[in-house]
């Protein structure tokens, strides 16, 4: 995340930049983690490592396409738990592609869903959406239907 500017001119990080990657490592609880290979780590502490790598670069947006794929429940949980707090925290607006609706009802502040068949997009909070006719023409009721992927 902020490897930015980087060459054979510049081959390692500045003391800031060491500084910054610390600081975000250990933000993500991934301290750990740093010294195990990325392959090794289960999908949520892969997870707790791209977050502290995205802190470490201060962008004001990130877009998340499913960052909860393939976790259990309690991994899924801590997750969004932590992207909600990188929200919060950082100030950060973020962007997450899901088909878990509850994940979505739970943590987003808008949703929008877009009906490819039914070429429609329909926008705003997600009790309205999951509301709308034409979503629940698609899946019913939200709540009703725990993982839909559209």
């Amino acid at each position: 995340g902020v490897e930015r500017g980087r060459s054979y001119l510049r081959p390692f990080l500045g003391r800031e930049e060491r500084r910054q990657v610390a600081k975000a490592i250990a933000e993500m609880d991934a301290t750990e983690l740093s010294r195990r290979p990325f392959g090794e780590l289960s999908e949520g502490e892969k997870q707790r490592v791209l977050m502290a790598r995205l802190v470490a670069g201060h962008p004001s947006l990130a877009v998340l396409d499913e960052p909860t794929a393939a976790m259990d429940e309690v991994a899924e949980r801590a997750t969004l738990e932590r992207i909600d707090r990188l929200r919060q925290d950082h100030g950060m607006a973020i962007l997450i592609v899901s088909h878990h609706l509850p994940v979505v009802s739970r943590f987003a502040d808008l949703v929008i869903f877009i009906d490819r068949d039914a070429q429609s997009v329909v926008a705003g909070p997600p009790a309205r959406v999951f509301e709308h006719p034409t979503f629940r023409a698609r899946y019913g009721r939200a709540e009703e239907e725990p993982h839909v992927h559209a």
